[in-house]
């Protein structure tokens, strides 16, 4: 009878481990300088393996020696590797797996979402700037919003039309932007590879699926606030077209 408390006890001991390790490197993350952007995205890529590894016990640094380091550097890694670890535990936990069974696999939708989740907090918060006269904390009310990809099981989250609704009545016109913007980003990493986006700027062509994603999104929205939606899109990816490239899929 002992033995279903000692393996809860254990995975309980393991589930603290892991997050208290994520908070030593969250301290020290922020007393370091911030990295250079496509060092992160490499080190990102990496988040998956790294996490499924850390929740098997194994050593980090021994492992992930480049990884680890990184994340001791930079703030911005180091929250997002958390908020990974953070879901897989609570996987775990609502599906009611094992301390003995495999580590859960990083779901499609969470890794498109490690992709974008920095492009649409700066690109949402330039399309509010354009659109309203004032708006609220970008970035806590994606963070909010963002709590259901891990209830999600699989599959990418799909705009929800009764949230979008509520924008042509002109209540929560602030989230109905956050969220276009969100899945436009989105369509744009689930639909196109790195090379490919790299492939179209090369062309002076990249403004065409940028503006194709938004145009298909800005459907939900009221039309007075279409066409400023879209032409913030565009002008925000063309500004930094490099990132709009990092937002495609490794292959």
């Amino acid at each position: 009878m002992s033995e279903p408390i000692e393996s809860s006890n254990s995975a309980r001991s393991t589930g603290q481990a892991v997050r208290q390790s994520g908070v030593v490197r969250l301290i020290n993350a922020l007393n370091a300088a911030p990295a250079d952007r496509r060092t992160c995205n490499r080190i990102r890529a990496a988040f998956p393996a790294m996490a499924e590894a850390e929740l098997r016990g194994e050593r980090m640094v021994q492992l992930f020696p480049t990884e680890t380091a990184h994340l001791d550097a930079c703030e911005a890694c180091a929250l997002e590797y958390g908020e990974l670890v953070d879901a897989l535990l609570e996987l775990e936990a609502a599906t009611g797996a094992s301390p003995d069974a495999p580590v859960p696999t990083v779901p499609a939708h969470m890794l498109t979402a490690l992709r974008i989740r920095r492009w649409v907090t700066t690109t949402a918060q330039q399309v509010l700037q354009k659109t309203l006269h004032s708006y609220g904390d970008v970035e806590a009310q994606l963070a909010s919003w963002l709590e259901d990809l891990t209830a999600a099981s699989s599959g990418a989250i799909q705009p929800p039309q009764p949230q979008m609704a509520l924008a042509y009545g002109g209540a929560n016109t602030e989230m109905a932007l956050i969220q276009v913007t969100w899945f436009a980003a989105q369509a744009l990493a689930e639909q196109y590879t790195v090379d490919e986006l790299r492939a179209m700027q090369a062309r002076s062509a990249l403004a065409v699926p940028v503006r194709q994603a938004a145009e298909q999104v800005a459907k939900h929205l009221p039309k007075r606030q279409r066409t400023a939606f879209i032409d913030t899109f565009v002008a925000q990816a063309l500004t930094d077209p490099s990132a709009v490239i990092e937002l495609g899929r490794a292959q």
